[in-house]
């Protein structure tokens, strides 16, 4: 299979994150998660890190009574989620313009 019909598969089967609900599922259900925003944009290793510092957050405010990791990473899931979801549909789009699928021809005998 060419790189052009790899290509236009992908760009057909890429499914979108909403900057709007990235931004929403980072504000409410990521506070009691935090990276909820990043998972679903699919920024798995962001979300985990997001995830991680809450954990990690919660685990030091055992010990000492400190807020800053819990609030940072819900803060930072709820500004950059949104953000990289609109950068990623305009790369996408870019992308798109770039590889016509009407251009491609497929020759199932190949």
């Amino acid at each position: 299979m060419s790189q052009g019909i790899k290509e236009a598969q992908f760009l057909n089967e890429v499914e979108l994150a909403n900057p709007v609900s990235a931004g929403v599922l980072a504000v409410f259900p990521g506070f009691i998660i935090h990276g909820l925003g990043h998972f679903y944009i699919g920024e798995y290793s962001t979300g985990g890190l997001i995830l991680g510092s809450e954990v990690f957050a919660f685990a030091l405010s055992l010990v000492i009574p400190e807020d800053i990791l819990f609030w940072g990473g819900w803060l930072y899931d709820v500004i950059a989620s949104p953000i990289k979801a609109s950068k990623m549909r305009k790369e996408y789009e870019q992308k798109k313009r770039g590889t016509s699928c009407t251009s491609i021809r497929f020759n199932p005998n190949k």
